[in-house]
């Protein structure tokens, strides 16, 4: 007997439903000016912020190197 795959129509739908909720929540994202992007830029790009990012990624990767050796 051949084998046939199962059809999904209504996955398309998710799939382009998904799509358009994460457009809107992006245009949202943009376009708002409460957000008021210049100043989160400014305390983003602080140095303590930019530190404590490194320190993360540093602690992140350890955390894998060493779980995975122990593993």
């Amino acid at each position: 007997m051949p084998v046939v795959a199962a059809r999904h129509p209504w996955r398309w739908v998710g799939v382009v439903a998904v799509l358009v909720l994460v457009a809107q929540f992006v245009h949202g994202l943009v376009t708002n000016p409460a957000w008021d992007w210049p100043t989160f830029a400014r305390y983003f790009t602080a140095q303590s912020i930019l530190t404590a990012v490194g320190t993360t990624i540093v602690l992140t990767v350890s955390g894998t190197v060493l779980g995975f050796a122990l593993g």
